[in-house]
């Protein structure tokens, strides 16, 4: 009896992006580039997608819903995805080392198993004063974020990518990391299915 070969499909997994980011469409990019599976995968950026939580989440929670949002989002601009994925970035305090520190949410939807998984990024260290300068600023937390008081204070280059002056690491490879890990929660049926 002839089986199809596991991990073998005839069409590629479609991958929609919640978002119009660079960074975030280039961490998808470098997964899929850098991807060992023979699996074809493509991409699409679903634009629009929003998270419906402050520029600046703040916690665990406000974080989450954010990614949650931008996905189902995403899904109602666009419902042909196989498998769409959000990263919201947000900043959590951090009690035992008393700092704020910076990470992302990366998750994944898949509709047609009604499957959500998420991972949280590594952490970089924001400084609390750049953080208190942010909350205190006009619209606080509502329409600011702390990347962009890092970059007016000229402590990074990019406030969309302060993970790379901050660390020497950009924010697109921490993200390719987690994405890595998430994808590799996913039905397993997404990689013999052949729609």
């Amino acid at each position: 009896m002839n089986r199809p070969e596991l991990n073998k499909r005839n069409v590629p997994v479609t991958f929609f992006i919640a978002s119009s980011s660079n960074i975030k469409i280039e961490a998808v990019k470098r997964f899929i580039y850098e991807s060992s599976s023979n699996v074809p995968m493509i991409y699409y950026s679903v634009q629009g997608a929003s998270s419906h939580v402050n520029e600046q989440p703040v916690g665990e929670n406000e974080i989450l819903k954010g990614a949650i949002n931008r996905v189902l989002s995403a899904k109602d601009i666009d419902p042909r995805g196989e498998v769409y994925i959000s990263m919201e970035n947000g900043i959590e305090w951090d009690s035992e080392s008393e700092t704020w520190k910076d990470y992302a949410i990366v998750l994944t939807f898949v509709p047609s198993y009604g499957s959500i998984n998420y991972v949280k990024s590594s952490a970089v260290v924001f400084p609390k004063t750049l953080v208190e300068i942010t909350y205190n600023k006009c619209g606080s937390f509502v329409s600011n974020t702390v990347g962009k008081t890092l970059q007016e204070e000229g402590l990074v280059s990019k406030h969309d990518d302060p993970h790379l002056d901050l660390t020497g690491v950009s924010r697109i490879e921490i993200l390719k990391e987690s994405l890595k890990e998430v994808i590799s929660y996913l039905p397993q049926g997404i990689w013999l299915k052949n729609p």
